[in-house]
């Protein structure tokens, strides 16, 4: 009896270990079934609205693996979703270098219209101070004619833009369109720059790299904005060269806006 038993026993155990390792075999085959399909299906959830079309576009990519494409479709459909990201982002570092780029042809373009602006005032000012020369050649205009000996006060409309004033464009009464007046002292060599405040200070205001900057010094630019006068608080030096007026470079006009 005991023999017998003895003979037996390690078939059982063997048995047992067959058991065992089937169970652990079909356990681990469903386990991973399980897991296939839970990932399938969270997978497929996500991309509830979008499925359809990227299985289709999954059918269509050829190159793609055949066995994602055909057997595990829910990771061909992550590969569809990498390369759509690839794709937008590269559209976007697309659009971001355009963006650049035609921000910075709108800052040059931006310059060259001040540039043209600019360019357009001068010659409208330089017009003005010809239009005016012209009137002041041409007969002898009775000012001219009737001009002092020694002025005691000379007019002139706007400075030249290295810092001078031509004598020819020389007024002996104010005018409205006058901006700057001469004192000149006895030896006729020297004179005292004023700024002569007025209802055209708006137009210096607007352009003061023509009216201001070539012989006045202003001292709170920061409040050009929103000025609408020009208040001279101290008065300039000039120097007489041959037939201009030329300002002192350490003598300016100093002027405040207000």
């Amino acid at each position: 009896m005991i023999l017998s038993f003895m003979c037996f026993f390690p078939a059982l155990i063997l048995a047992n270990w067959i058991w065992a390792l089937s169970g652990l075999f079909f356990g681990m085959i469903a386990g991973a079934v399980g897991i296939f399909l839970y990932s399938r299906f969270s997978i497929y959830s996500i991309l509830e609205t979008e499925k359809k079309k990227y299985l289709k576009d999954l059918e269509k990519d050829t190159r793609n693996n055949p066995v994602h494409r055909e057997v595990f479709k829910y990771i061909g459909i992550v590969g569809i979703l990498k390369k759509r990201k690839n794709e937008k982002q590269e559209q976007l570092i697309a659009k971001n270098n355009t963006i650049a780029e035609l921000m910075e042809q709108n800052d040059e373009l931006f310059e060259d219209v001040e540039l043209l602006r600019k360019r357009l005032i001068n010659l409208k000012m330089n017009k003005e101070v010809q239009t005016s020369a012209g009137e002041g050649n041409y007969g002898r205009s009775p000012e001219t004619a009737n001009r002092p000996e020694n002025p005691s006060e000379i007019f002139f409309t706007i400075p030249e833009s290295d810092g001078s004033f031509r004598i020819m464009n020389a007024k002996y009464t104010k005018g409205v369109d006058c901006f700057y007046k001469i004192i000149p002292d006895k030896s006729d060599q020297k004179g005292v720059l004023h700024y002569l405040s007025g209802e055209y200070d708006l137009r210096a205001l607007e352009n003061i790299d023509y009216y201001l900057n070539p012989v006045c010094e202003i001292q709170n630019i920061s409040g050009r904005t929103f000025a609408k006068r020009i208040v001279m608080t101290e008065p300039g030096q000039v120097i007489k060269r041959n037939d201009l007026w030329q300002i002192d470079e350490n003598g300016k006009v100093k002027v405040k806006l207000v």
